[in-house]
């Protein structure tokens, strides 16, 4: 018995739990963290950037683009221009939108998908069509109608038929087959 109270060491040292802040300083720690948490939501909540629909935002880049030097134009031999190859032709097929006046009145014209958010509150959920941002119940085209939008898909009315298209799947324009719109 003697021989384990040798073994236990008489030196009290206090075990290190890690790092040690004085208890003055945690209010002030804990304050600070507040502040900084309540001025950087202010400054993203109020940012004007956030403001602005992505159609303004797309304007300034070509502006940007118009600065720049022109470059002379190349020498092209006019017979080559003149003969365009299949491929060409092909592609300027598929590029062309046609304009919604062209369009015949069971016809949707082209819609770009760029954004889906769906939220559990009905006003917050917004789909971004074209450049423009539409909420449930808005027209982005004519007698079109945002019906509701759901997780992952959107319901549109079109003529009084109601049609899904797939999140942020664009729509390349036509006639819309009730059935199965999103094959296309």
């Amino acid at each position: 018995m003697d021989n384990q109270t040798e073994l236990t060491p008489k030196a009290s040292v206090r075990p290190s739990n890690g790092l040690f802040i004085p208890g003055y300083l945690l209010p002030i720690y804990a304050l600070l963290f507040i502040a900084f948490g309540w001025f950087a939501r202010e400054h993203w909540h109020n940012s004007p950037a956030l403001d602005r629909p992505a159609a303004m935002l797309s304007q300034a880049v070509p502006s940007a683009i118009a600065q720049t030097a022109p470059t002379p134009p190349a020498v092209v031999d006019p017979k080559v221009v003149n003969q365009p190859s299949k491929d060409t032709a092909v592609q300027e097929n598929t590029d062309k939108e046609i304009p919604p006046g062209e369009l015949a009145s069971d016809e949707l014209p082209a819609l770009r998908y760029s954004a889906h958010v769906y939220a559990s509150e009905d006003e917050k959920r917004s789909i971004t069509l074209n450049g423009q941002r539409y909420h449930e119940g808005d027209s982005p085209a004519a007698n079109l109608t945002i019906e509701q939008i759901q997780q992952d898909v959107t319901i549109f009315n079109f003529n009084g038929e109601v049609f899904t298209l797939d999140a942020l799947e664009d729509w390349p324009g036509g006639k819309v087959d009730v059935a199965n719109p999103s094959e296309k």
